[in-house]
């Protein structure tokens, strides 16, 4: 492809729908996933009185933190990063979610309502998900296909122009009227088996989310840690200090420390709440708390910090940053290796695959 291609490298909506385009939950698990990450804040809503059927999508009840029973009715959420999260990680600007469920009427007015929050937000591309049953056997990898009705998009990351012709989902018409605005688009639908479509599908949430990491890979965005996009040479420096779990000092509410000694490794947080913070700091200790690591708790302290990054650390990290022998973890890192999570090779030791996908599983390893 064109590598000065930016189509999907400006502000970019994934979106998602609860419903007829979503079997086994599998693309409307991936906008969640993706929100969760990014800590989204919802700044538009639709108004579910005007497209949602109540006796067809019925509103649920639940219990909130302070164990007062509530209402959440159906409805469609355009979701930006959060502040702290953009603090984090300022890679996340230009990634939008509109995440809901299907309306059950006056699709026109719902579509337009839709394309008028595209044009507040000043939306560049639109990445649909979808999951649809097929007749297709659980035991093979799920297959997630490409289309897109812009030309551009289709030579560029190789997509097919849509030849279906029936009814369809709200994505579809979502779908004919970006083109109608110029506004690229690209829909990724899973093929989920059609016997497991009543639970959710962890395989096809999976698949989506891959090819989500090759759409963005295409436009010079590199994975470079399990949560974090950049493209080269603009990986948050902070962060990758942080992971590498090197020293860092935390000025202000809420910040954190992570100080080394020479004869030991200790952590500080500061009061949260600027009130609090003030007063202590004019007393002369800003510290709210400060509490070695021990030297048990080390070795998981650091994997849990360096396997996050996808091309993991040199071998002789550990050593410079605990002062511990990497052979203290000679069991945990045979027992991951034999799983196939793990790799020690060209003196680096790094996640597979397998491991930056099941990373819970592999940091459990190291926390005996």
């Amino acid at each position: 492809m064109n590598e000065s291609s930016r189509i999907f490298g400006g502000r970019t909506l994934v979106v998602a729908f609860e419903g007829w385009n979503d079997a086994a939950d599998s693309a409307s698990n991936v906008a969640k996933f993706i929100c969760e990450k990014i800590s989204a804040d919802v700044v538009a809503t639709v108004d579910s009185e005007d497209y949602y059927d109540f006796q067809f999508t019925r509103p649920t009840v639940s219990f909130d933190k302070d164990g007062k029973r509530e209402i959440t009715w159906p409805s469609a959420d355009f979701c930006v990063p959060g502040a702290d999260a953009l603090v984090e990680h300022p890679e996340y600007s230009n990634l939008n979610v509109l995440i809901g469920t299907e309306p059950s009427r006056r699709w026109q007015s719902f579509t337009a309502e839709v394309m008028e929050m595209i044009d507040d937000r000043e939306i560049d591309a639109v990445v649909f998900l979808g999951a649809m049953l097929a007749d297709v056997p659980h035991s093979r990898p799920i297959s997630v296909s490409s289309t897109s009705q812009n030309e551009r998009v289709r030579a560029e990351l190789n997509a097919e122009r849509s030849q279906y012709e029936g009814p369809v989902g709200i994505l579809s018409v979502l779908g004919i009227a970006l083109e109608k605005a110029n506004i690229p688009s690209i829909a990724l639908w899973a093929s989920v088996p059609h016997y497991v479509h009543n639970t959710p599908s962890p395989k096809a949430t999976l698949a989506l989310l891959i090819e989500i990491e090759n759409l963005l890979a295409a436009h010079g965005y590199e994975h470079y840690e399990t949560s974090a996009f950049a493209k080269k040479g603009q990986q948050a420096r902070h962060n990758l200090n942080y992971w590498q779990f090197g020293d860092y000092l935390g000025i202000g509410a809420g910040a954190h420390s992570k100080l080394s000694y020479h004869d030991k490794i200790t952590r500080e947080t500061r009061a949260k709440h600027p009130k609090a913070y003030m007063e202590q700091a004019s007393q002369g200790n800003a510290l709210e708390r400060v509490w070695e690591i021990s030297r048990d708790e080390l070795g998981f302290e650091f994997m849990m910090n360096a396997l996050r990054l996808i091309e993991g650390v040199p071998l002789g990290l550990f050593q410079q940053r605990t002062g511990l022998s990497l052979n203290t973890l000679d069991a945990a890192i045979k027992t991951a290796q034999n799983k196939g999570l793990l790799s020690l090779e060209h003196g680096r030791i790094q996640p597979t695959p397998l491991g930056q996908r099941f990373l819970n599983e592999l940091l459990e390893l190291f926390l005996n």
